[in-house]
């Protein structure tokens, strides 16, 4: 699996040093015009640039994956001696990589141009003493999962339009409805679930030290037989995308 996913990330090595390289670039154009724009707007676009380049990322992501399903690359890869597992787990490893290297270079830029608002400094002091210390690393890891979730949602979506439909220009099309089709009946299940076991855990917003207090709710409700549900979808998903992709693909 190492070696997949060291042919995975040099193959998107020069359009990721691009990628890299462009928001720095932006971000420092943005920095020299610090006392001429206003200061809000230049945040704003920093900001914007960050989400351009998650939308860049989430399309590699995708095309990780259905270029081998689409394009020539297919012949290479499944004629390699590696399990389904490997192939498919290479490929969310590779996505989370991409995804936590271009995301650390873009919150680092908006980081550094959020200093030039006033009192910013003084302001997230005030914030980071009074919220749980248990927030950041729970709302990250919870992140990194709900992406993988989404990530290998769309990869069996893919692998079942693949065995679906043998024609090229009809198979992506088939792949985004199989996927739109296939989550609202997620949606519907899991709120059903929600609804039936209402038992569940919360999580607090603000540490056992905080003076402050919220307007609205101090505490995020996450359902456990709804988290339980999604745990064992994603290994059933898993299990039957590496399938496909060991025992149904043919090129």
């Amino acid at each position: 699996m190492f070696n997949l996913i060291k042919y995975e990330l040099k193959g998107y090595f020069k359009d990721f040093i691009i990628i890299l390289g462009i928001i720095a670039l932006i971000n420092i154009l943005l920095y020299t015009r610090m006392n001429t724009w206003p200061r809000g707007a230049i945040v704003s676009l920093s900001f914007l640039v960050s989400f351009a380049a998650a939308i860049v990322v989430l399309i590699w992501n995708i095309k990780l994956f259905s270029r081998d399903m689409y394009e020539d690359s297919g012949y290479l890869l499944f004629t390699l001696p590696q399990t389904g597992y490997s192939i498919l787990g290479s490929k969310l490893i590779t996505s989370i990589i991409q995804v936590l290297i271009v995301g650390a270079v873009a919150l680092i830029f908006n980081f550094i141009s959020l200093q030039s608002i006033d009192n910013f400094r003084n302001n997230a002091q005030i914030v980071f003493s009074n919220i749980n210390p248990n927030l950041a690393p729970i709302s990250i890891i919870s992140s990194l999962i709900n992406y993988v979730f989404f990530l290998t949602t769309i990869y069996f979506s893919i692998s079942l339009s693949k065995i679906a439909i043998r024609k090229r220009k009809f198979g992506k099309l088939g792949a985004f409805v199989i996927f739109v089709i296939f989550s609202l009946i997620v949606g519907k299940i899991t709120m059903s679930i929600s609804n039936t076991f209402p038992q569940s855990f919360k999580l607090n917003l603000l540490s056992a030290q905080s003076q402050i207090s919220l307007y609205g709710p101090s505490n995020i409700s996450i359902n456990i037989a709804a988290t339980i549900f999604s745990v064992m979808l994603f290994i059933l998903m898993f299990i039957a995308t590496s399938y496909i992709i060991e025992n149904r693909i043919d090129f």
